[in-house]
């Protein structure tokens, strides 16, 4: 899942849509990307002057890994806008091979 933002942030507490999905056995990524608040200064500045590359790459990198240890099937795998914001690097994953 990719939040809004660009510089929003991913939350750590309950969420009863994510719930749903992992109560159903499906392994959700719910990705603090770079530009994203609460890591400090220098992780909220790799965004500037490379929004739809930072973050593309990011979301991209981290279902790869998922997919490299098993834990999920990478033909499977699906990319989530969570606002209109976010809308880029689902759209921008799309096109990647």
């Amino acid at each position: 899942m990719c939040h809004g933002g660009p510089t929003g942030a991913a939350s750590s507490s309950l969420n009863l849509s994510t719930q749903f999905w992992t109560s159903r056995g499906i392994a959700v990524l719910d990705v603090n990307y770079g530009g994203s608040t609460g890591f400090g200064r220098e992780y909220r500045e790799r965004l500037y002057g490379n929004w739809g590359i930072v973050d593309v790459d990011d979301c991209l990198n981290g279902a790869r890994y998922l997919a490299e240890q098993g834990l999920i099937d990478a033909q499977r795998a699906v990319i989530r806008a969570g606002a209109a914001r976010a809308a880029t690097p689902t759209l921008a994953a799309l096109v990647v091979p």
